[in-house]
């Protein structure tokens, strides 16, 4: 296999150098020298930018020398050559660019021109200056990048230009987030596309249809209409469109083989006009979703090995004048096979369990969403959205443990003690469930500014059934390694649960005064759950599963009915905005347990009080305090008192006497943006107070079984705090930028071990430096470096328990183009955990590295030859604590992967004025 790959690799690599060898005379070249307009002395350490037309991308961006200036490999056409230097007037020239005969750099080849500029204390008759657009801009929350100012690759993604944004972080799994608030919301022009998944617009839109990228604070609609801001945890993205790219169509399409049968293949297509967008998406692979046209990151694969298959249809569309219609469907597979083996130590008041388990287990699943949304404009003042959603899947798995655990006493070392138990599990389930939603929202303007009217109705409904089988054979010993009889369960269950949701609200705001807002609110909401479950076990008589099994065997349902009622004041005055308010719901909740006929009937009274200042110190400089309540219901699962014994040793149940658990929210955000510096600041400071806290607690049965169940705890708090500085490297043409996330945090926890109460004091310390340079559009590398330490100490009536985790992890990814359309990259992830008590302490180097040749005149096709985990080192390890225990986890990951692929893009747009050069748009009649 090894030798057909490098067959095919160089037969590619040597057609591709014939095909590509036609486009080598299609690059232009401008060059010269920027002198004083009466000493004629060159100046040096003048800033010369080339901008391109008619759309005012940036070009590039060149310090002049002695030996002046020179721009190569540029697309023929008009451009804007605009010079500065302090002290002197700006310049600006247009000029044509035409393709260079042969290779020729010589002042007789290109565009060659002489820059006279003129002192600013001469005497002009007229001065004309065109500056070039400002890289970014703010106005309040919003901040808008020109995406001519960030200089990126042909064929380059939405994704590969946020890389480039000071402020934006996208981390390995292609999460946006900007100034430490993520991405939640993608908007193309303003009109939203992306109704589910938002890494499908990033990395298969193209950052060579982008003008410009927008952020602001994410707002409901409701909050928009009436204007009272809410207070964000997130944060949108507009994507402006170049007015040159609002018609045609684009895509790309790739296929990829490896070793051990390993293949990635699939494409993506979207057709744009003025009245809307259509894309489809596609991608089916076996190498644990490493490669879609291209490396996804330097961090590790999921676990176990993985087959995916995925497809997107999305679609937008203006009906008419007053009608909008937006749709997306996906249809999606994952087919898994893993190996894992765990660790874990559980921590009671006079002794500990230390569980050692091996798993093999397979799952197969498939899922179909749909969601819709359609607003129609009834008038200037009144608009209507409904909004419908649909989801289907099935699932099938099945896994095999064995275990062995033991007992320790008192704070012996974990080597001591005796075997409690060991045995065996297989469990295997297969189901299928579906749900559906709707939201029918009324909106109205009235002539007085401020006076508005919300009306919304929401329906939603879930049904699952699934079926499972169970063997377990586990052996009991006592102190002295007697062998007490063992446990059996052999039997097979269908469990049926449903749950069905209406709800009505309506709000109302009026303004009072000239710069407040008064707003009412009132909602009914009726919540409803069942679940049915069916267990028997197996009978050696008769050979069949025939013996109703009680213990398993449940009948439940839940009914809450909710009223809630809200007021609320907004002020907004100059630089300040405050909100004051509550909402009072009063509640009544019904759980049933029909099996054992018996019912639960709560009434109690949840309040919401919130209240938030904000201020804008400057241009670029916000400070918001807020402070919010909010109350959480149980679900059917931690109502339900059925036991859940797929894991024999470790019995959940659920506990119908639950009440609600309210949290309290207290926090303190600043946030900075320098245009100019590309400086940006974000402090925040959080905290949480938990009354009626839901948690597990924990009991220890004979042999060595622990059965959780939950309840209400009060007294868990935890504070948070965090540093974002980030900053651009030094240079003329945006070369880079890093970012410093600095955080700390303490937790509190109570919980319960062995019918005693135990808290649980946590904390952690960690920094995240992240550095990109990218001194030229074929240049690129990015680089991040994280620490973090926690601890955590367990304090019972009988003693304490500590543990402690140091955990490193250093990234480096490098990208470069090389002559004759070559290009290299690599990234590498390095991450070391340092860990006290029986948990290992792994080293593990992961290398991804990849060679490639564009192909064809225009560069539109490419081939690849991916290798990952370069050193076949990689291993999946994680580390993790809870309220009374830790436990580290390994599972199988693939090995070296070898991929040989192949890629190829479309695109054709016509422009503002007429079709473009590449032909005529799809659009046109």
């Amino acid at each position: 296999m090894k030798k057909s790959i490098s067959s095919i690799l160089a037969v590619c690599i040597l057609l591709s150098g014939r095909l590509s060898s036609y486009g080598q005379s299609g690059q232009g070249l401008v060059h010269g020298m920027v002198t004083d307009s009466l000493s004629h002395a060159v100046l040096e350490e003048a800033t010369v930018s080339l901008v391109r037309l008619p759309d005012g991308r940036l070009a590039g961006r060149r310090t002049s020398g002695r030996a002046g200036f020179r721009f190569r490999g540029l697309v023929p056409g008009n451009y804007r050559l605009i010079t500065t230097y302090a002290g002197y007037v700006p310049d600006t020239l247009s000029l044509t660019v035409a393709p260079v005969v042969g290779n020729r750099e010589d002042t007789l080849a290109g565009v060659w021109v002489r820059i006279r500029l003129q002192h600013v204390s001469q005497s002009l008759e007229e001065v004309v200056v065109k500056a070039a657009i400002a890289p970014a801009t703010v106005h309040g929350d919003t901040i808008l990048f020109n995406a001519g100012a960030f200089a990126t690759r042909p064929y380059a993604t939405v994704e590969d230009l946020l890389r480039k944004l000071p402020g934006v972080v996208v981390d390995h799994d292609g999460n946006v987030t900007m100034q430490g608030k993520k991405i939640d919301k993608v908007l193309i022009d303003g009109k939203e596309f992306f109704l589910g998944d938002l890494k499908v617009a990033t990395r298969n839109l193209p950052a060579e249809i982008v003008s410009g990228i927008e952020t602001f604070d994410t707002q409901s609609d409701q909050s928009r209409l009436m204007g009272i801001k809410d207070v964000a945890t997130t944060r949108t993205m507009n994507i402006k469109v170049r007015a040159d790219r609002k018609t045609g169509y684009f895509g790309k399409a790739y296929a990829g083989a490896g070793n051990d049968d390993g293949y990635s293949a699939g494409g993506t297509l979207t057709l744009m006009s003025p009245k809307g967008m259509a894309m489809g998406v596609f991608n089916s692979n076996n190498i644990n979703n490493q490669f879609s046209g291209g490396e996804t990151g330097p961090v590790q694969p999921g676990t176990g090995r993985q087959r995916f298959t995925s497809g997107n249809l999305l679609f937008q569309g203006q009906i008419s004048k007053k009608l909008m219609t937006t749709f997306n469907g996906t249809q999606g597979g994952q087919d898994m096979k893993m190996t894992q083996t765990s660790h874990r130590q559980t921590f009671f008041p006079d002794s500990s369990l230390v569980e050692d388990r091996q798993s093999r287990s397979s799952s197969l699943s498939s899922n179909r969403d749909l969601s819709a949304e359609v607003k129609y404009q009834v008038d200037s003042s009144t608009i209507l959205i409904c909004r419908s959603g649909w989801r289907a899947d099935n699932q099938s798995s099945g896994n095999f443990d064995t275990v062995a655990t033991r007992t320790v006493r008192g704070h012996s070392p974990v080597g001591a003690g005796y075997l409690s138990n060991s045995g065996i599990t297989s469990n295997s389930s297969d189901g299928s469930g579906y749900s559906f939603n709707n939201i029918l929202e009324f909106n109205h303007h009235f002539h007085k500014k401020g006076r508005d009217l919300s009306i919304s109705l929401m329906q939603s409904t879930q049904s699952r059934q699934l079926g499972s089988g169970l063997y377990s054979r586990i052996g009991a010993f006592d102190s002295a390694g007697n062998a007490g009889p063992p446990t059996w369960v052999h039997q097979r269950s269908l469990q049926q649960n449903g749950a069905g949701n209406y709800s009505a609200s309506l709000s109302f705001s009026e303004p009072l005064g000239r710069h407040g807002v008064f707003s009412i609110g009132y909602s009914a909401n009726v919540n409803s759950s069942r679940s049915d479950r069916q267990s028997f076990d197996y009978d050696s008589v008769t050979g069949r599963y025939d013996r109703p099994d009680t213990l398993t065997t449940n009948r439940f349902s839940s009914r809450l009915v909710t009223h809630r009622v809200s007021a609320g004041y907004n002020f907004t005055a100059g630089k300040f905005n405050y909100v004051l308010g509550t909402d009072a719901e009063p509640a009544d909740m019904l759980n049933s347990n029909f099996t054992r006929d018996s019912r639960i009937h709560q009434r109690y009274v949840n309040w919401y009080p919130r209240a938030n200042l904000s201020c804008n110190l400057a241009t670029g400089k916000t400070l918001i305090l807020y402070y919010a309540g909010a109350a959480m219901q149980p679900t059917i699962d931690q109502l339900q008192p059925v036991p859940d014994i797929s894991n024999p040793l470790f019995v959940r149940i659920g506990n119908p006497d639950l009440h609600p658990q309210f949290n309290h929210n207290v926090n303190a955000i600043f946030n900075s943006f320098n245009t100019r510096t590309f400086r940006n600041i974000q402090a925040m400071l959080s905290g949480n107070f938990t009354q009626e806290k839901i948690t597990g607690a924990i009991h220890l049965l004979p042999g060595g079984v622990q059965q959780q169940q939950f309840v209400n705890v009060n007294g868990a708090y935890n504070l948070l705090l965090s540093l974002t500085y980030g900053f651009a490297l030094p240079g003329k043409s945006h070369p880079g930028n890093g970012s410093l996330d600095l955080h700390g945090q303490y937790m509190h926890d109570i919980g319960f071990a062995g019918q005693q109460q135990t808290a649980t004091n946590s904390g952690g310390l960690g920094g995240l430096l992240k550095l990109n340079y990218h001194p030229t559009p074929k240049c690129y590398a990015e680089g991040s470096a994280d620490l973090d330490y926690s601890g955590a100490g367990y304090n019972t009536a009988g003693g304490s328990s500590a543990t402690r985790i140091w955990q490193q992890s250093y990234n480096l990814s490098l990208s470069y183009e090389l002559p004759l359309n070559l290009s290299l990259s690599s990234s590498c992830n390095l991450r070391a955990t340092a860990a006290r008590g029986t948990a290992p302490s792994p080293t593990v180097l992961y290398w991804n590295a990849a060679v490639a040749r564009k192909l064809f005149h225009n560069q539109a096709g490419e081939v690849r030859f991916s290798v990952f985990d370069l050193l076949n080192s990689n291993s999946s390890y994680a580390q993790f604590t809870t309220t009374y225990s830790v436990e580290t986890r390994q599972a199988n990951v693939p090995g070296r992967q070898l991929l040989l692929s192949m890629t190829y893009n479309i695109q054709r747009f016509a422009s503002a004025h007429g079709p473009s050069s590449h032909g005529p748009s799809l659009f046109e009649k």
